[in-house]
């Protein structure tokens, strides 16, 4: 079974959890501690039809409340009331994820050392076909993973 879940979440875009049963709750909760410890950076969604999960969402807020869950934890989860309405929640947090992570790649290359630059530089010259193995450097391996998810499009 973990092998089953963990080639669906290696292949899946986005996780979006309908009401559901113990099964549905439990794989809920994994993907969220999976994206609480970083193993991804893909947008989980409740579809909250007619309120099936407020008493879910209630308990989590109390605990982050209670100090059990971060208020950066308690994000990971976006919830909506219609399919509609959830899509595009999560391409709105999929977006902001992909402007915070742009943003931290500009930051990264502006702390890049100034006389590594002047290196890269001349190898540039000297060689301009490795131009895109030094540029690459400049991109942390974790921001890797989230430019191969793409994007969620509505149906």
């Amino acid at each position: 079974m973990h092998q089953r879940k963990a080639e669906m979440a290696r292949q899946a875009d986005a996780f979006i959890a309908l009401p559901g049963g113990y099964g549905t709750l439990e794989e809920l909760l994994e993907v969220i501690t999976w994206a609480q410890l970083g193993i991804h950076r893909k947008p989980v969604g409740l579809l909250n039809v007619e309120g099936y999960y407020n008493s879910l969402l209630c308990f989590v807020d109390k605990a982050v409340d209670e100090g059990f869950i971060s208020p950066t934890a308690r994000r990971i989860i976006v919830s909506a009331p219609t399919a509609k309405q959830l899509i595009r929640e999560l391409e709105n947090q999929n977006l902001g994820e992909k402007k915070r992570l742009n943003q931290a790649l500009q930051g990264t290359k502006m702390q890049q050392n100034s006389s590594e630059k002047q290196q890269i530089a001349a190898s540039i010259q000297q060689n301009p076909s490795t131009k895109k193995t030094h540029i690459t450097r400049w991109i942390p391996a974790d921001a890797i993973v989230p430019l191969i998810c793409g994007t969620l499009t509505s149906p």
